[in-house]
C-alpha cells in the first residue's frame, strides 16, 4: 500500500533514513546526467560518460541526500501533497517546467536570429518569457485537473514520459551548450536539473516504501565506490568541471581531495 505524507509520522526512522538514502542516490544519478555529457569529452577518463556521470552522482550524493530530506519536511509542512493528488500535481509541474523549457529554448534561439539590438532581445526576451510561463502554468492546472480522474497507472506512466522527455531536453540543451555556451547558461542547466531531481526524489511515493527501505542504503554506497572508481580514472575531471559544470565544482573538489588522500 502506497504512503503518503500523513503516515510519516508512524513511518518508523530505519524506513525514513533508508528511503532518504536512496531517494537521494536516485536524484545524484538523475541530476548528474546533464553535466556528464558535458564534461566527459574533456576529462579523458576510462570509462567515458559512464565514468564522469557516476563520479558527478557520487560528488553531489551527500547535498541531494540534504535537498530530499528538507523537500521532504518542506512537504509535509506545507501540507500541499496529500496522496490523491501527488501524481497529478507532479505531472502537471514536470509538464510545465518541460514545456516552459522548450518555448524558451526555442523562442531565445529565434530571437537571437532575427535580432541584433541586446537590449531589445533581452527585453522583449524576458516578457514574452513571463507571459509565455505564466500561460503554460495555466495549461498546466489544467492537465492536473484532467489527470486526477485518470487510473494510477495511467497517471505514473505519463509521469515518467514527461520526466524522460524532460531529462533528454535538458541533455540535448546541455550538450548543444557545451561547445558554445556561457559557464552561466551551464549552471542553469545544472540547477534545473538538481532541483527537479530533488522535488520528485522527495515525493511520498518511495517515502514509506520498506523494499526501497531495504535498497537505498546498498543502492548509495554502489553509487558512492563506483563514483569514486570513475573519478580515479578521470584525473582531470575537477579541472573540467571548473569550466562545464560550475555547479558541481566545490562537491567534485571535495571528493577528489579525499580520494586523493586515501
Amino acid at each position: 500500500m502506497q504512503r503518503g505524507p500523513e503516515h510519516d509520522a508512524t513511518t518508523s526512522p530505519v524506513t525514513r533514513l533508508g528511503t532518504l538514502l536512496g531517494a537521494g542516490a536516485l536524484a545524484s544519478l538523475a541530476a548528474s546526467v546533464p553535466a556528464a555529457t558535458r564534461v566527459a569529452r574533456e576529462a579523458e577518463g576510462r570509462f567515458g560518460v559512464t565514468g564522469a556521470w557516476l563520479a558527478l552522482a557520487a560528488a553531489t550524493l551527500l547535498p541531494m541526500i540534504i535537498a530530499v530530506g528538507v523537500l521532504r519536511g518542506a512537504r509535509r509542512g506545507a501540507g500541499l501533497f496529500d496522496a490523491p493528488h501527488v501524481t497529478p500535481r507532479a505531472l502537471g509541474f514536470v509538464v510545465w517546467l518541460l514545456a516552459s523549457t522548450v518555448a524558451l529554448l526555442f523562442f531565445g534561439a529565434a530571437l537571437r536570429a532575427t535580432t541584433h539590438h541586446h537590449a531589445l532581445a533581452g527585453a522583449t526576451y524576458a516578457l514574452v518569457g513571463l507571459v509565455a510561463t505564466v500561460g503554460l502554468a495555466a495549461g498546466a492546472s489544467r492537465l492536473v485537473d484532467l489527470a486526477a480522474g485518470w487510473g494510477p497507472i495511467a497517471q505514473r506512466l505519463f509521469l515518467g514520459g514527461a520526466v524522460l522527455l524532460l531529462v533528454l531536453v535538458l541533455s540535448f540543451l546541455s550538450f548543444k551548450v557545451s561547445r558554445t555556451s556561457p559557464a552561466a547558461v551551464a549552471l542553469l542547466v545544472d540547477v534545473l536539473a538538481c532541483f527537479l531531481a530533488a522535488g520528485l526524489a522527495s515525493g511520498p511515493v518511495l517515502g514509506g516504501s520498506r523494499i526501497f527501505a531495504a535498497l537505498g542504503p546498498p543502492l548509495a554506497a554502489i553509487v558512492l565506490l563506483l563514483g569514486v572508481g570513475g573519478l580515479r580514472a578521470a584525473p582531470k575531471l575537477p579541472a573540467v568541471v571548473r569550466t562545464r559544470a560550475p555547479l558541481m565544482v566545490a562537491p567534485v573538489e571535495c571528493t577528489a581531495q579525499l580520494v586523493r588522500k586515501r
